[in-house]
């Protein structure tokens, strides 16, 4: 169900005269109306998309080489991050819990409505992908014991 996404797959837009200054290769190949701005190579791949991602990308180029300036030369950096992995050790009720909620990157916490113990809302772990790793709830002690953060070494 994985849709890939090559550089073929891009459509070109023209604005303003764009179209009568980049004519329709002569090859015929290109993408969108008229194909005058198409990929050098077609085939690469750009993302993998699980059912119902979408990319909605707006791209704009200048051509230039790299004697002029760095950021024309043909390399990249690439960085990645490992997945948090977040686990609630001891169960985080009502004020607590909306504080917690509120210390974190939205999403990565959630209050749901209880009835344990007479509790009305429990913290629960929505999104951990959205945490950066902020360790602001350690300045309570109740909440220090209660989370455990670390990341999932062999994800990426």
């Amino acid at each position: 169900f994985t849709k890939h996404i090559y550089t073929r797959d891009l459509l070109w837009s023209p604005q303003g005269d764009q179209l009568s200054r980049f004519p329709l290769h002569s090859s015929g190949v290109g993408s969108g109306v008229g194909g005058g701005i198409r990929p050098l190579h077609e085939d690469i791949l750009l993302a993998k998309l699980r059912p119902g991602q979408v990319i909605e990308l707006e791209a704009h180029a200048r051509k230039g080489v790299g004697k002029d300036h760095a950021k024309f030369s043909p390399v990249a950096t690439a960085s990645y991050r490992l997945m948090p992995h977040i686990t609630i050790v001891k169960p985080i009720y009502d004020e607590l819990a909306e504080e917690l909620v509120n210390w974190f990157e939205p999403g990565v916490f959630t209050c749901e409505p209880t009835n344990e113990d007479g509790h009305r809302v429990k913290a629960v772990v929505t999104n951990p992908y959205a945490c950066t790793m902020s360790r602001n709830f350690m300045r309570n002690p109740v909440l220090k014991e209660s989370i455990k953060m670390s990341r999932i070494p062999n994800h990426f």
